[in-house]
């Protein structure tokens, strides 16, 4: 009996359900949850697929190696390979791990897609051609022009040999990211909604002490760079503070993620005496918790930088996130974003100044109605666009033969 085609989502992440096993604290970031929802939207349309990972543990991890773990997640199974608690070791000992899975799991008759490029992929991609197995690049951030070193040499040749080994037609994870690097057969897979954040009750508690003057909860989230924000943020809420006559309600910020937390807890340091505003800094939580945390807030930030590089190589995949559960999209204008969601169903900054952002928050204070309304919106729009079924037909495409 021939054995059914599998499809095997290759990438470089760790998750909750791994942390556990091997008895470590892991962080799981929009990379992995992209990937489990994408396997499980795939499998929702009838594929066998599964998530292959080659985990970083972090330097703090208590052993120097850890071997191949098997996981299930929300019902996605995953493969973790053996790694090694140092990042340098790692990169010369992952890329013969890799190498060493695709040459004995995967067939001619599967599907391997690569989540981005890595320099760690390319000799298990030279031996999948050697195979005849389809490779897919799932492109989710492009090399970008400021990208310079060693480093961004490395990121454009990684990038320039993962593009020649895979199909023609590539997984983007926006339209723009296609034109801009001019690719004529693509599909687009921004992400899916989750059943996990499928989103908050409209009349729920927290609605309620919302509307009856209590604290509006704002997230801001993810990796807190310039790109995405963390200076207009920081600024912002700054400047808030200094005049928080204007809001009518308290505002409380929950900041989550990693990245320049530095910057944050200066913001922290210079807002103590504020009555009105209100920064907490929760990195690196596990999902139950940062759900919880998620579920207590009424909006949630995207604060990418229109025309930087990370705005025209990527689209934000917390933008599903966060509307898939049920909160106010608080977003800057870019590409996708802005065709998929509008007034009605996100608020949109005019412009990417301190006080723009202050001014959207100023309003959203005075007008939780409003606030809700979008949310309820937003996540009508993200179920529609974003549903695992909608989802997993599409990336039925790339595992066509057809080449």
């Amino acid at each position: 009996m021939t054995r059914r085609a599998r499809v095997f989502y290759i990438g470089m992440i760790t998750s909750d359900a791994y942390g556990r096993a091997i008895g470590e604290q892991t962080y799981a970031g929009a990379a992995a949850r992209k990937m489990i929802l994408v396997v499980r939207a795939l499998r929702s349309v009838g594929h066998r697929a599964i998530v292959v990972s080659l985990p970083f543990v972090g330097v703090g991890a208590r052993r120097r190696s850890y071997g191949t773990v098997t996981t299930t997640e929300g019902g996605v199974p995953a493969v973790f390979l053996a790694t090694l608690r140092s990042r340098y070791l790692r990169k010369l000992f992952g890329p013969f791990v890799l190498a060493g899975f695709a040459w004995r799991r995967v067939g001619r008759q599967d599907t391997a897609i690569v989540y981005n490029h890595a320099i760690e992929y390319l000799p298990a991609l030279v031996l999948l051609r050697l195979k005849g197995a389809r490779i897919v690049q799932d492109i989710e951030d492009a090399p970008t022009a400021d990208e310079t070193g060693a480093r961004g040499v490395l990121n454009r040749l990684s990038f320039a040999v993962t593009s020649a080994l895979t199909v023609r037609r590539k997984m983007v994870v926006a339209d723009h990211v296609a034109r801009e690097l001019g690719l004529a057969d693509y599909v687009v897979v921004r992400g899916v909604a989750s059943h996990e954040t499928d989103g908050l009750d409209p009349d729920a508690t927290k609605w309620d002490d919302l509307r009856s003057g209590q604290a509006l909860r704002i997230h801001y989230g993810g990796t807190l760079i310039g790109e995405t924000g963390v200076d207009l943020f920081c600024a912002a809420v700054a400047r808030l503070a200094k005049d928080a006559d204007r809001l009518a309600r308290p505002v409380c910020f929950a900041v989550t993620g990693v990245g320049e937390l530095d910057k944050i807890r200066g913001l922290q340091g210079r807002m103590q005496g504020c009555v009105k505003v209100d920064v907490t800094l929760r990195p690196e939580l596990v999902k139950a918790d940062y759900l919880a945390l998620l579920d207590s807030c009424h909006a949630s930030l995207s604060l990418k930088r229109p025309g930087s590089g990370m705005a025209n190589t990527t689209f934000p995949s917390k933008v599903i996130e966060i509307t898939a559960s049920g909160l106010a999209l608080v977003s800057t204008r870019l590409g996708d974003v802005a065709e998929i969601f509008d007034a009605h169903s996100a608020i949109f900054l005019a412009g990417y100044e301190p006080a723009d952002l202050a001014d959207a928050i100023v309003e959203m204070a005075c007008n939780p109605e409003m606030v809700g309304r979008v949310a309820r919106v937003g996540q009508e729009v993200c179920v529609a666009t974003f549903s695992p079924e909608s989802v997993g037909h599409e990336m039925t495409r790339l595992c066509e033969r057809k080449r």
